[in-house]
């Protein structure tokens, strides 16, 4: 099976020197991710039903109405 990797978002600090990209990645089902030492822990929830609080990147990107809609679009063309 071929792995889709779909860019989502490109977040760049104000003054240039920090940036990160989101992408989001279809799976065919749940799995234990291997976490590193940045991670608490994770869960498999709906986009709506995420738990709180949000590290304050992850929160930001899903809650701009422009990739909210990019990731319910694709969940639609994706199931």
């Amino acid at each position: 099976q071929d792995t889709k990797v779909i860019p989502i978002e490109k977040f760049t600090s104000d003054n240039n020197k920090f940036s990160y990209h989101t992408f989001l990645i279809p799976v065919d089902d749940e799995f234990v991710p291997v976490l590193n030492h940045e991670h608490r822990g994770f869960c498999w929830v709906a986009l709506e039903d995420h738990p709180k609080p949000l590290h304050p990147g992850v929160w930001r990107t899903i809650n701009f109405k422009e990739v909210i809609t990019k990731i319910k679009t694709l969940e639609s063309i994706l199931n």
